[in-house]
């Protein structure tokens, strides 16, 4: 059975080259479910004086797309480009 970790790795790994090399220094972090927005599948962060950061959100994300290959389109289409 392929983990949650996974699937995230996989959809990182299908993005395109100029996409992902904006994302290198971008801090991918998976987390179970946004408190103030149980529904939010991703959150890209900017703050002015820290990296940059994307939350992906597990619980949502499983609970909306239970198809592992859907899954992974989702995760790898959450706005990166």
């Amino acid at each position: 059975m392929t983990t949650f970790e996974e699937h995230v790795r996989n959809a990182l790994d299908s993005l395109p080259p100029h996409i992902a090399r904006a994302l290198e220094n971008v801090a991918i972090v998976i987390e179970h479910e946004n408190v103030e927005e149980p529904d939010l599948f991703g959150l890209f962060d900017w703050p002015e004086y820290m990296p940059a950061k994307i939350s992906i959100y597990r619980k949502p994300l499983e609970a909306e797309y239970p198809d592992p290959r859907e899954l992974e389109d989702e995760i790898a289409g959450l706005g990166y480009d």
